[in-house]
């Protein structure tokens, strides 16, 4: 897309950058009529120039006492000067070159040729009559010579052509600024991600291990329901947990969309989380109560569904206060609102979108007088995304 972009714009530039040089070269013609047409009108009456050019023409020096060449010489920059303020005159600064031939003879009398032959081009002929026809019986031919008009043309469009090719050039140095930039960046995050996954499955054996320990424990009598053994059952789960959440949330990112949608009945579901963080209130000193319908039917992905509730109500617990916290879910229009309130001091408003970004945690205030890793309310937005 970007190769065809850059490609359609340098088309449509080159368009543009014809039209210009059509309008340009209007333009040029223009200039060039006014300037003949000022230039015929002088030199048709009589004057000391048109005097000068009739002696130097007809090679007569007996008005001026000067050999015949130096007259010549001398009308021909006279006259050169004269062409070019008027065509200056006109707003025409091309290089040029003249000849002055009386009538249709070939042989210039006068001419001014500050190139070479081979190099000019677009010749323009002026037939100047009135003084000289009357006093030669025919008119003078002055043919101009232009160089190098492509040139001049482009000159005049420079201010069109050389932004038009910066800019171009500037929007593709940006574009692939940008392109390296994402690439690298991609390849960073590939990197991480592999990383953190890798290092999560190695982690899972561990806590496999300990949680096959723990059984063992709980099977003998002498540790059964010790105060150590239920504390490592604890932050063995926790660490699960972290776990496995890292492990859903890499392959919801990787993937795009791994949840299995299923028409499910939550309320079951609803009542078994209540029923345990009731439980988990009573040990650590937080009330807490959830309100939902009795028949309640979504299709949703259960399991991620309610690790998203879970992730909820363990910040509400982690930054209530030690204040009740409650779940309410309610049916509307067809769809279910979770509502997950607290009594903490709540996530000051710049912050508030935030919170949302993957290992973002709030840098103000007491927030880390709770540990976490920024995951939990990245989870809980893609979960609901998806």
């Amino acid at each position: 897309m970007f190769l065809v972009a850059i490609v359609g714009l340098s088309i449509v530039q080159y368009q543009y950058a014809n039209i210009g040089v059509y309008v340009a070269r209007v333009e040029f013609q223009k200039h060039l009529s006014d300037a003949f047409d000022k230039i015929r009108r002088e030199l048709s009456t009589e004057n000391e120039l048109t005097f000068l050019l009739y002696q130097a023409v007809t090679a007569d020096n007996s008005y001026f006492d000067l050999p015949v060449d130096s007259l010549q010489r001398a009308a021909s920059g006279i006259l050169h000067d004269f062409l070019k303020d008027r065509l200056l005159g006109a707003g025409v600064q091309a290089d040029f070159g003249y000849t002055l031939s009386i009538g249709e003879v070939d042989r210039p009398a006068l001419s001014y040729q500050p190139r070479e032959a081979a190099a000019q081009v677009l010749p323009h002929t002026v037939v100047v009559g009135g003084y000289f026809q009357n006093v030669l019986g025919t008119a003078l031919r002055l043919k101009f010579y232009f160089y190098d008009i492509n040139s001049y043309i482009f000159q005049k469009l420079n201010g069109i052509v050389i932004p038009s090719i910066v800019f171009t050039l500037l929007i593709i140095l940006v574009t692939v600024w940008v392109f390296r930039r994402t690439y690298y960046q991609n390849r960073v995050i590939t990197t991480t991600n592999d990383f953190i996954n890798n290092l999560t499955h190695e982690l899972n054996t561990p806590v496999f291990s300990i949680g096959i320990a723990t059984k063992l424990l709980e099977d003998d009598p002498k540790y059964s329901g010790h105060p150590a053994l239920e504390h490592i059952k604890l932050q063995n789960n926790r660490l699960k947990g972290h776990i496995e959440k890292v492990l859903s949330l890499a392959e919801m990112e990787q993937r795009g969309y791994v949840m299995k949608r299923t028409r499910t009945e939550l309320s079951p579901l609803l009542a078994q989380l209540a029923e345990e963080y009731r439980l988990k209130g009573e040990l650590e000193g937080f009330t807490f109560s959830a309100s939902f319908p009795p028949d309640l039917l979504m299709e949703v992905d259960a399991p991620n569904l309610v690790n998203a509730l879970v992730n909820l109500i363990e910040n509400a617990i982690k930054y209530g206060d030690q204040g009740p916290v409650s779940l309410t879910v309610t049916e509307r229009n067809g769809s279910c609102h979770f509502r997950v309130e607290d009594e903490g001091p709540g996530i000051p408003k710049s912050q508030q979108e935030a919170i949302f970004k993957k290992y973002y945690r709030i840098p103000e205030g007491n927030q880390h007088n709770q540990k976490g890793f920024g995951l939990g309310l990245h989870y809980v937005r893609q979960v609901v995304r998806f």
